[in-house]
Parts: structure tokens; C-alpha cells; sequence
């Protein structure tokens, strides 16, 4: 599998989002703009951070990455280890700011730092690439454990990809399947698809397409924009129904 396909894979859950906080005043379920920005008024850093996350998504208001920005920015200087986060994930990706991978990366530090599980993963993700540090393996997998142990699926499938590659690792093809099973119980599409391409090529697993088959089923039924994931269920499909 490609290290392009890996990251495509990943693009999408770069991003941390928290659950309502049940001690913020901004607690309706869903809750309102107008119920966060009386709260952010107040200082609720939790309500500033919903404020930023409705314009990033365009909830109520039209989309406004900027906006966002100084809402995340707002809840950061009161310490919301989320909002750090996403602030890192603007920067990475040039949302509603100039991209600087370096500044991205300052971000995640001090939100990883903190325990956030999404900044510890994606520092795994700039070690595991070397994009803006020299490439380091080992300095991937400590972050990407870090994360794991939280339960965060994506750190989960990186650290099954290591082992079933031999990144900074001996190469384990039943570490990484194990690796791969536990974020698969976290609905990771990607763990999923990993799962039967190992049944598929019967690395580190007795080869049962069947078995694969099942497990790209999976992953769709996770992600039904998962590309990949509906290519090899024809093509596989296709393959076992000729053999009938």
C-alpha cells in the first residue's frame, strides 16, 4: 500500500472535536450561536471554541475560516487544549491564514503537551513525514502511542502501518493486524480497509479473501465516499464471483 493512499487516509481526522462540555454554559444540545456568544461574552473558553468550530463548518453562519480562527485564538489564551489543536490545523492546512507548517507544528506541541490525543497523533504525522523535521520513525511511534493509549483510532491504524511496513520497527505483519483490530473497533475506515488488504495478500493472517471482502464491506459502510474502499470491493467481488 502507498505511502500516498496512508495519508489520503488520514486527511480527514487531523481534526479534534470535543463534545459539548457539560460544565460550559454553552450546553444546549445542539446547541445555538446566540447560546455560545452569550456564554463567550462571559469568557466560557468552551463556548468560544463552539463559536469557532460553527463557522469552520458554516453551522448557523456562513463558512468563515478566519472567523474560526479568532474564536480558536480567543479560547487558546484561556488555555482550551482543543483549541490549540485546531489552531495548529489551520495553520497546516492555510485556513483563514497564511499555511506555516512550523507555527502549525508549535501549536500541536503545546496542545500535545497538554494530552490532547489529535495533537499527539498529528505530531506522529510530521515526524512519521519529515516534512518540517528530519524524518524520525521512532519520534512517530512515541507520539503515535501517546495517542493510541487515549483510544484515538487514527493514531491506532498509524502505528499498525509502522509495523506493517517496518517503519522505525522491525516489520510485524501480526502487530500491525493487531494494531489495525483495536482502531477498527474505534469505526476507523482506514483500519478497516488495512485489515483486508492484509487478509487479502495473507500477510501475518492466513490468506482468505472472503475475509478481505468483508472487511473493505466495512470500511465503505464506514466512509461511503472511501474510494479505495469501493474499488477493491468490486474488484474483489468481481474476482470470487468468477471463480463460481
Amino acid at each position: 500500500m502507498s505511502r500516498l493512499l496512508f495519508f489520503i487516509l488520514l486527511i480527514y481526522i487531523n481534526f479534534s472535536v470535543t463534545a459539548w462540555a457539560k460544565d460550559s454554559t454553552c450546553k444546549v444540545e445542539p446547541p445555538t450561536l446566540q447560546v455560545c456568544l452569550n456564554s463567550a461574552s462571559k469568557g466560557d473558553s468552551e463556548a468560544q471554541y463552539t463559536i469557532g468550530y460553527f463557522y469552520m463548518k458554516g453551522i448557523e453562519v456562513p463558512q468563515n475560516y478566519a472567523t474560526a480562527m479568532k474564536w480558536f485564538l480567543n479560547a487558546a489564551n484561556q488555555g482550551h487544549i482543543k483549541a490549540l489543536n485546531s489552531i495548529g490545523y489551520f495553520y497546516s492546512n492555510g485556513f483563514g491564514i497564511k499555511q506555516d507548517k512550523q507555527k502549525a507544528m508549535e501549536w500541536y506541541v503545546k496542545a500535545a503537551e497538554l494530552g490532547d490525543s489529535s495533537a499527539q497523533n498529528n505530531l506522529g504525522m510530521i515526524y512519521d513525514l519529515g516534512e518540517i523535521v528530519p524524518q524520525d520513525y521512532q519520534k512517530a511511534m512515541e507520539w503515535y502511542l501517546k495517542a493510541a493509549k487515549q483510544g484515538l483510532s487514527t493514531a491506532q491504524n498509524n502505528i499498525g502501518f509502522l509495523y506493517r511496513n517496518g517503519y522505525g520497527v522491525s516489520q510485524d505483519y501480526q502487530k500491525a493486524m493487531k494494531w489495525y483490530l483495536k482502531a477498527a473497533e474505534g469505526v476507523s475506515p482506514a483500519a478497516r480497509f488495512n485489515i483486508g488488504y492484509l487478509y487479502q495478500n495473507g500477510l501475518g493472517v492466513e490468506k482468505d479473501e472472503r475475509k478481505a471482502l468483508e472487511w473493505y464491506q466495512k470500511a465503505l459502510e464506514a466512509d461511503q465516499n472511501f474510494t479505495a474502499a469501493e474499488l477493491a470491493v468490486k474488484k474483489l467481488t468481481k474476482k470470487l464471483n468468477q471463480r463460481k
